[in-house]
């Protein structure tokens, strides 16, 4: 989650616009949306989130710790500026489910993949750490989630990714092959503040924010 004053956000509506930015078009990127929720009335925070489906309105999962932040405004890649209507979390995943208002336009759906890479696997993230446009934040599987030490009951995923940082929760986490086998969620540094690995939760945590109507719902 990054903290920038609200005067950027003219920039961010530029950098948005259909066919901004150079990246090549590698898994995840148009499914990964910017979002922005209000710290003061003078003061914005932003995350990533991930298009999970796409229709009249679309449903996006992200980072559950940025959802406080309401109103939560929601950038796509192809230019619109969207609302978030309704979110769901679930105790003890950082996982939610944002509604978001109608959209105009059509978007790509990554699938979704239960079951993580191989340890040492390459991956893909798309995360706004240092610019509005997602940037590719090169990373690898360090351990799967049956390999990492639960917490609160729940298995994490581990991945290598020394560019993940402020403004990239909720950045998918995607495999090879396009599917979206997690969401980053943390980092974790030794005692001299370098980064240790970035911890992700499997997106098996989805079947769970489906299903079970518990924890936070309702209109923002």
């Amino acid at each position: 989650m990054a903290v920038r004053t609200t005067a950027a956000v003219a920039l961010v509506a530029a950098l948005l616009l259909p066919g901004a930015g150079t990246a090549q078009e590698l898994p995840g990127r148009m499914s990964t949306v910017l979002l922005m929720g209000a710290l003061t009335p003078k003061k914005a925070v932003f995350a990533t989130g991930v298009i999970l489906t796409a229709g009249k309105s679309l449903t996006i999962v992200t980072a559950a710790h940025i959802t406080p932040y309401v109103p939560l405004t929601i950038f796509t890649m192809r230019g619109e500026i969207l609302q978030a209507h309704s979110v769901r979390t679930v105790p003890n995943h950082d996982m939610a489910l944002i509604e978001s208002s109608p959209v105009a336009l059509s978007y790509p759906v990554p699938p979704t993949a239960a079951v993580a890479p191989a340890t040492g696997g390459r991956l893909y993230v798309w995360g706004f750490d240092a610019e509005p446009a997602p940037i590719e934040l090169d990373a690898s599987m360090l351990f799967p989630a049956i390999d990492m030490p639960e917490q609160n009951g729940s298995p994490r995923i581990g991945i290598a990714c020394s560019k993940c940082g402020h403004g990239d929760s909720g950045a998918g986490v995607f495999a090879q092959d396009g599917s979206l086998i997690g969401i980053v969620t943390s980092g974790w540094y030794d005692h001299n503040g370098a980064q240790v690995f970035v911890e992700a939760e499997p997106i098996g945590v989805l079947d769970t924010l489906r299903t079970v109507a518990c924890g936070s719902t309702g209109d923002r």
